[in-house]
């Protein structure tokens, strides 16, 4: 791969990273299968006749994007399109999304769409998908694969269950740098304390396969969470739920109090550097 390209895709995983920090993101439906079946589905979903359980209470219409159209078209007006839709209950349909990748007017739409799915500003999103796209899909939009709830069409069989990527594995650039690194999100409802006192218990077990973590602090605000660190000998590749398990233990330490009722850390999105 060309060295642009490594680059492009390293900053996609870090944003995927940090999209694990957006409390409460637009729905987002990505459906895996040909275009004709794709198209009923979404439009199944949106009429309430097929079932989502994402499904937003704002509905306006269901708008279909064109793909092709996007990645020929002026990047300032597509910029100008998604803040419009923030202002209404209108849902968009994107066909065949993977094929946004492939321009750099796309990627830039792809990129302003998951920003605004990531502040909830749109209502909604569904996207489609052939099969043997997915692995692409997979390494040049982590982002779109970390918000969606998937739902896969197998040609001559009824749909399967709804799934969603919630951790990656990459090749890391650094051969000192690998094992796991999640990302925790604090949903909290009383300040952190920075007088921590010593841990003990299953943190302080959870702290022994940590290399380290950063506290995400946004323009002055409360902590967003943590990126957490895990030691390369922690966990295999095949060990997400321990190695989220283990980073939002871990991540208590960083609160500095004990939580209170209703308060938790949510291990939300994670990367394996192999």
């Amino acid at each position: 791969m060309d060295p642009t390209g490594f680059s492009e895709r390293t900053r996609q995983q870090t944003l995927f990273l940090m999209d694990g920090f957006c409390a409460s993101p637009s729905p987002v439906l990505l459906i895996v299968g040909d275009a004709q079946a794709s198209s009923k589905v979404a439009a199944a979903v949106y009429t309430g006749s097929g079932p989502w359980h994402d499904r937003p209470t704002r509905v306006g219409k269901l708008l279909q994007l064109d793909p092709a159209s996007i990645a020929t078209g002026p990047a300032d007006s597509l910029t100008e399109m998604l803040a419009t839709l923030e202002s209404t209950d209108h849902w968009i349909y994107v066909p065949d999304v993977a094929s946004l990748s492939a321009t750099a007017v796309g990627r830039r739409f792809l990129g302003e769409l998951m920003a605004s799915v990531g502040n909830g500003g749109i209502a909604a999103m569904i996207a489609s998908t052939p099969r043997d796209q997915l692995t692409t899909l997979r390494a040049d939009a982590p982002r779109l694969l970390g918000f969606a709830s998937m739902l896969d069409l197998p040609a001559g069989s009824d749909p399967g269950g709804y799934t969603s990527c919630r951790s990656l594995v990459t090749r890391s650039a650094d051969p000192d740098d690998v094992g796991w690194t999640v990302s925790v999100r604090f949903e909290l409802t009383e300040p952190v304390r920075s007088d921590a006192r010593p841990a003990s218990g299953p943190v302080w077990s959870a702290l022994q396969l940590v290399d380290g973590i950063q506290l995400i602090v946004k323009d002055g605000a409360p902590p967003l969470g943590v990126l957490a660190s895990l030691k390369p000998d922690a966990f295999t590749a095949g060990d997400e739920h321990a190695a989220f398990t283990t980073a939002a233990l871990a991540a208590e330490q960083s609160v500095g109090r004990p939580l209170r009722p209703g308060e938790r850390l949510v291990a939300a999105r994670a990367i394996f550097y192999a």
